[in-house]
């Protein structure tokens, strides 16, 4: 039996969490480590080689021995570690991600919070991405009586359907594109919703640096489109999902975030809707976001890389953005927008070393700089602005900015004219127009602690 048989035989067991001795010429592996075989078993000590990888069980230390082999003639095993890795890989659990985060996972979004999704309809648009599809779980456990799953990508969202075929609820898969006023009221008198979540957007800062376009169309043009859909299929709750990039906005993601955020406010409180946004910080587990990155970037022995050392982030679980969307739903009101107490902000340099020591791995770290649209620190609501604490908790509000309806209308409708006509340059100096004049904040605070 040759080295390479006898190694894979190893990482076999291994990832069977098996506690056996394999005849490779002088490992032990157990559940979770591994040991040369030295006094123990009456053997002299070996030399070791270490790989650390992620496995379909755990990460696991493998230490090889091999002796009289010289070291050029080592047979190299990671790209079959890698690529079992790869194929295996679980989601992070809790645990983990609680690890990473420094602090617990918020339990916001359940019991009371949910009540009001009993037996309701409920349209998610966005629905097959990663906090969209978590939401969806949810409020099918809060017993919803359908679910109305509204998305453009056809492959997840079959994936999906079938995933919430036994969550005993109605489950209505939608393909269509709500950037299409037309389409939207479509959908949204078709199916008569009681309650809908907008969670569908770009969201990638540098990329849409380089396509505002398509940033105005799908954050602003989409999200006045859901609204105005809503309204007139009379749905009285509607949760809006923005970014800590929308404060005092920089950004192409920023200002067109902040400007939807306008746009539902605005049309709840001039229709008596319930109608209001969350805003929330980095994703961390959500897709393209922080830790998939790095969980990639180890799994290929690649340094971590990181925007700057001094970067931080307000991070958060995809559990903790859908429950915080759930308990908005519950407190809806159009004046203010809802934030998680998710604790201080996060340096990303810290989040990456945590992640290389739960993987107990020494992983190299490696600055690359601020990205296009990025910014060094982000927040969660202005240096002035009042936070108050509502009925349930790690859920804050604060005022939301208030705009006059004419004026916003009237900038919606240049964003609206410049994308029609393809003119990028035109689009960003509508959207810096859009930021110019500061908006009137809300003379006091609305306060929805109990």
């Amino acid at each position: 039996m040759n080295g390479r048989t006898r190694f894979r035989k190893v990482l076999t067991d291994a990832t069977r969490g098996a506690r056996r001795h394999a005849s490779c010429g002088g490992c032990c592996v157990r559940r979770g480590r591994a040991e040369p075989l030295g006094s123990a078993h009456g053997r002299s000590p070996c030399r070791l080689r270490t790989l650390c990888h992620l496995t379909q069980v755990r990460h696991v230390r493998y230490e090889r021995a091999i002796e009289g082999e010289p070291s050029r003639r080592r047979t190299p095993v990671a790209p079959f570690v890698l690529r079992r890795a790869r194929r295996n890989r679980p989601r992070p659990e809790n645990g983990e991600i609680e690890l990473l985060l420094g602090r617990p996972a918020r339990d916001v979004g359940g019991g009371d919070a949910a009540a009001y999704l009993n037996l309701a309809t409920v349209l998610v648009t966005g629905a097959a991405g990663s906090i969209g599809a978590e939401l969806c779980r949810r409020v099918a456990r809060a017993g919803a009586r359908r679910l109305v799953l509204v998305e453009q990508a056809e492959a997840p969202l079959v994936e999906l359907a079938g995933d919430l075929g036994d969550a005993g609820v109605e489950v209505v898969p939608v393909l269509a594109d709500v950037r299409s006023l037309p389409r939207a009221l479509d959908v949204l008198e078709r199916h008569r919703p009681d309650v809908v979540f907008h969670a569908a957007a770009y969201k990638q800062v540098p990329l849409l640096e380089e396509h505002p376009i398509e940033a105005v169309a799908t954050n602003v043009l989409g999200t006045a489109a859901v609204v105005a859909a809503a309204l007139r299929a009379g749905v009285q709750r509607l949760v809006f999902f923005s970014t800590d990039k929308a404060v005092e906005a920089t950004s192409v993601l920023g200002r067109t975030k902040a400007a939807a955020e306008w746009i539902v406010a605005s049309a709840g409180r001039e229709n008596g809707a319930a109608y209001t946004s969350i805003r929330l910080g980095n994703v961390v587990d959500s897709a393209g976001s922080i830790l998939p990155r790095f969980r990639r970037q180890l799994g290929c022995g690649a340094a971590l890389t990181v925007t700057d050392p001094q970067a931080t982030r307000y991070v958060m679980t995809v559990g903790e953005a859908a429950g915080l969307a759930i308990a908005a739903g519950a407190l809806a009101e159009p004046e203010v927008v809802f934030l998680l107490d998710c604790g201080p902000p996060v340096q990303i340099v810290d989040l990456a070393r945590r992640l290389a020591r739960a993987h107990h791995v020494e992983a190299r770290i490696e600055i690359v700089g601020l990205r296009p649209g990025e910014r060094l620190h982000e927040r969660l609501c202005r240096d002035d602005d009042v936070v108050d604490k509502t009925a349930f908790p790690y859920v804050l509000c604060t005022p939301v900015e208030r705009v006059a309806p004419e004026w916003l209308d009237r900038r919606i409708a240049a964003l609206a004219r410049h994308a029609e006509l393809a003119s990028a340059a035109d689009v960003r100096a509508a959207l810096a127009e859009l930021h110019e004049p500061a908006p009137v904040q809300l003379s006091a605070s609305v306060t929805l602690a109990s």
